[in-house]
């Protein structure tokens, strides 16, 4: 299960992290570009991820309360695959990534042009701490947290993901 914790202090963070001997894993900016399909004016739903040379083409069902993850070797193969199925990129956002593991638990810092940053936590498989006790010993137990998207995020804050990360015609 996966959890949102809004408007982290990004030093403090690392530093509880670090103490806690969590191993840091990844720290790069990261591209993230959400496609609409042309005959659908419904929000889009397929997105690319680029983490260094690393692509993952992910769908969020909703109504399942599932996302299904693709990872692609080849970006050109990929969009050109988006294009010819009818999809195309509305919004490119970069965003710095800085990652976590203490034992099975994921943890990712997210810096997101335009708002605070925020940590995402998966609990994993049998974990070291339960999720309270590991929010407590972040200090963070206090800051709005939840199950929702980037794009719910963003909106949040009054700033319309789509707008905001609009892809210029």
């Amino acid at each position: 299960m996966e959890i949102k914790i809004l408007d982290i202090d990004l030093k403090d963070i690392g530093r509880k992290l670090l103490s806690l001997n969590a191993k840091k894993v990844f720290d790069e900016v990261r591209t993230i570009s959400y496609f609409q399909n042309i005959q659908d004016n419904k929000e889009p739903f397929l997105k690319l991820t680029e983490e260094g040379d690393k692509l993952k083409l992910s769908s969020k069902v909703k109504e399942l309360d599932t996302e299904i993850k693709l990872f692609v070797s080849r970006k050109a193969e990929c969009l050109k695959l988006l294009s010819t199925l009818g999809y195309f990129p509305i919004s490119k956002v970069e965003a710095r990534r800085t990652s976590y593991e203490l034992g099975s638990i994921d943890l990712d810092i997210d810096e997101f042009p335009g708002i605070p940053p925020f940590l995402e936590i998966d609990m994993g498989n049998n974990p070291p701490i339960t999720q309270e006790k590991l929010i407590a010993q972040l200090g963070i137990e206090k800051n709005k947290r939840g199950d929702m998207s980037t794009p719910e995020i963003v909106n949040s804050y009054g700033k319309p993901y789509f707008e905001m990360y609009m892809i210029a015609e």
